[in-house]
């Protein structure tokens, strides 16, 4: 017997061995005789062996009505709102420690960020020259209420003119005083903005951070300075409480998944899923 008689012999035992572990998986597959390599069949087949997708959206809604179509025991939805981006993955077939699933069905929402929201990060922590400032209240007016010093609400073109008529003023006094074994020299100065309108103290910006949650009011306050190399006025815009209202946000988002889970079988968890 020669040797491409004995390795016949052996190849055909071990496809008959190979054949029968391969009728124990959930899909079909079939051994093939070059090298043995194994392929699946479930291409072929008129349906697929099990459910997978990878559902992606922007709208809170259109997940909510997603997730309760595909609600399964041991669907599980991982909320992330650790960064500035809110987001949420369901898996579908996670499945349990002693029966895991593939985790091949998932769903993912991103929320958007609205127009509005953005310029207001971008504004937040700024100093801009007095025109940009100007500006940017001029082209967020419909979400801006301008109030003076006392609290009082004032119209919004008075806040912009205001703010573009700022003028420094710099008052240095000087005084010198000699005596048998000293020298004394001291100097004030002082800055002060003046403008020929009320100025505004603070801003109210409301907008919707995120496609689908509520509308919010953030307080705005004003501060001016001289800015000695570029020979103007610079004004700076900071939010209120900035890191407290983002965590509200979080809130708001995180009530809302689970208010929109309520009665399904499919459980939330705050953080992240990597399969």
């Amino acid at each position: 017997m020669d040797m491409t008689a004995i390795k016949h012999i052996q190849d055909t035992a071990l496809a008959q061995h190979m054949s029968e572990n391969l009728t124990k998986t959930s899909s079909p597959l079939v051994a093939l005789p070059s090298g043995f390599e194994v392929r699946s069949l479930e291409g072929h087949m008129p349906t697929r062996t099990r459910y997978r997708a990878k559902m992606s959206t922007t709208s809170i809604q259109d997940y909510q009505k997603y997730v309760a179509e595909f609600d399964v025991d041991g669907a599980s939805c991982f909320i992330d709102t650790a960064n500035q981006e809110l987001s949420a993955t369901t898996v579908f077939d996670m499945g349990t420690v002693e029966a895991p699933g593939h985790c091949d069905h998932q769903a993912t929402l991103d929320l958007q960020h609205t127009a509005a929201y953005k310029a207001l990060q971008a504004i937040n922590s700024s100093k801009v020259s007095q025109k940009a400032a100007a500006e940017w209240i001029e082209d967020w007016h419909d979400n801006i209420e301008a109030k003076d010093e006392s609290g009082t609400s004032m119209h919004i073109k008075t806040a912009i003119n205001a703010i573009r008529r700022i003028t420094i003023e710099a008052t240095r006094t000087t005084e010198h005083e000699q005596g048998d074994f000293r020298t004394q020299r001291s100097a004030m100065e002082s800055i002060e903005a003046k403008s020929k309108e009320v100025m505004p103290h603070t801003l109210i910006f409301r907008c919707t951070p995120y496609d689908g949650l509520g509308e919010r009011a953030f307080q705005i306050r004003l501060g001016v300075s001289n800015n000695d190399k570029q020979g103007g006025v610079s004004v700076l815009f900071r939010v209120v409480q900035w890191e407290a209202e983002r965590e509200k946000i979080a809130q708001e988002f995180k009530a809302l998944l689970a208010e929109g889970f309520s009665g399904l079988k499919v459980r939330s968890y705050l953080g992240k899923i990597r399969s």
